[in-house]
């Protein structure tokens, strides 16, 4: 039986992407009534001992009261992100979110969280797709993920294909839904009124 928080885990969110389809920052959008960069701190409290947010904006977020960190690779997409916030944390894992899962619950948090032992990345997959985020990551990985950018190759999906021990993660489609126009919002809003 784990203790929660546990205390090897850090939270992380990424509010850097460009939000171009939604036409302003998701993460400061509201879904019933909270930002949504609050909606995934909340989740991720329950479990982790220390949440960072990793974002290209950092004055965007100041009023918040949660730890910002200014990514160090902005414009590397996700896996920037992920390694700036390894670099800023001694924690063994990672589990990584992105600012725009409205849906994401704590249990399904639990359950990805529940699958780590013996894998070096827990990533979940729905019938229709592979969830790069929100995923679990071992400090493991660093070296790996940094020769890459190295590289010039930015794609969590391809560094996620060269892991030897991952757990491709069966899950439902539901919690993963992510919100990526206003009429995502609008829809979701509507249906869960």
């Amino acid at each position: 039986n784990l203790s929660r928080p546990y205390s090897e885990l850090s939270g992380v969110v990424l509010a850097g992407g460009q939000s171009r389809r939604f036409g302003r920052n998701k993460a400061l959008c509201h879904y019933q009534s909270v930002p949504m960069v609050v909606r995934m701190v909340r989740t991720l409290r329950s479990c982790c001992e220390e949440i960072h947010l990793v974002t290209n904006r950092p004055s965007d977020y100041q009023d918040f009261g949660f730890k910002v960190i200014q990514d160090e690779t902005p414009g590397l997409g996700p896996l920037g992100g992920i390694v700036t916030a390894m670099k800023h944390s001694d924690k063994k894992w990672f589990f990584v979110i992105p600012c725009d899962l409205p849906l994401l619950t704590e249990e399904v948090v639990e359950t990805i969280l529940s699958e780590r032992e013996g894998w070096d990345a827990v990533i979940p997959r729905t019938p229709t797709r592979t969830h790069y985020l929100p995923a679990l990551y071992s400090r493991e990985l660093l070296q790996g993920m940094e020769a890459f950018l190295r590289q010039g190759i930015r794609s969590l999906k391809a560094f996620a294909k060269t892991i030897e021990r991952v757990h491709w993660l069966d899950v439902e489609e539901a919690p993963f839904f992510n919100m990526n126009t206003q009429e995502d919002l609008q829809n979701l809003e509507s249906t869960f009124a």
